[in-house]
């Protein structure tokens, strides 16, 4: 029977080296469940503030903006609005345009428009890191939008965008740390118990992996909440996961325990 519940590690897994002989000798499975609740706490805190973000930009930075926008009709592939064209959606504060709605045929680009967005009498155009992108306006089908239409729709996605961003991140989040353990795992096996002898099995060490990059996990929320990024990051994070790793294995090297069979107390101590 373990002695060290999956909530222990979050702080145990900084430097408890009867924490790792636990993980290796009592615990089951590869530690998916345990991976599992650690990162959905940890993105707890992230997904919060994303919430509140997103409340504070639906509630504050679009009403001035979805005021400047017309009642729009599209029919029979013609784009329609209610009010003289073209009409400038301006960035708040600033003479910048967001998007400009034109349906008189002055402006034919996103270059003259000088905005990220262009509503022609046919054509839709966005711009994107790759070049604009060009939609005939007969896709969208016969349909109207208004200002009503768009507050609900804002509305909608601050009430929703958490419970639907909330699996999808967790479900890539997973599947990377799982490749993640795998290759620090696969690096264990073949490397350090190669130097610390600790006849641990694949199964073992893999499990090790994952309890190993807690301390990885937790500092690398701290930093995202604190809004630091860079590439470097990542390279830091596996180097402080591979340093646990092997910390956790060095750990187990006295013991040369086969886990399929649990010592006793005394030799986990």
């Amino acid at each position: 029977m373990k002695r060290y519940n999956i909530f222990q590690p979050y702080l145990l897994s900084f430097y408890s080296q009867p924490l790792y002989r636990d993980v290796a000798q009592r615990w089951r499975g590869i530690g998916f469940f345990y991976l599992l609740v650690l990162l959905f706490l940890a993105w707890l805190p992230i997904m919060v503030a994303f919430h509140y973000d997103i409340k504070k930009i639906v509630n504050e930075k679009l009403p001035p903006i979805i005021n400047q926008i017309p009642n729009i009709s599209f029919q029979q592939g013609q784009t329609n609005i209610d009010q003289p064209s073209p009409v400038f959606i301006k960035e708040p504060g600033s003479q910048n345009n967001i998007a400009v709605i034109d349906t008189s045929g002055k402006y034919n680009n996103l270059s003259e428009a000088n905005a990220y967005i262009l509503l022609t009498k046919d054509k839709l155009y966005v711009r994107s890191e790759a070049g604009p992108r060009i939609y005939n306006v007969e896709t969208f089908g016969d349909r109207k939008i208004t200002r009503s239409d768009i507050n609900t729709y804002a509305e909608n996605f601050k009430n929703w965008a958490v419970t639907v961003f909330y699996p999808i991140v967790m479900f890539v989040s997973i599947i990377y740390r799982l490749l993640e353990a795998l290759i620090i795992a696969a690096i264990g096996a073949i490397i350090f118990d190669a130097k610390l002898k600790t006849k641990l099995d694949f199964k073992s060490i893999f499990r090790l992996s994952v309890v190993a990059m807690t301390p990885a996990i937790i500092i690398a929320t701290i930093v995202d909440f604190m809004n630091v990024s860079g590439r470097w990051l990542l390279i830091v994070y596996a180097v402080i996961s591979l340093a646990y790793l092997y910390f956790a294995m060095q750990s187990n090297a006295n013991n040369n325990v086969q886990t399929n069979q649990p010592p006793s107390v005394e030799k986990a101590m």
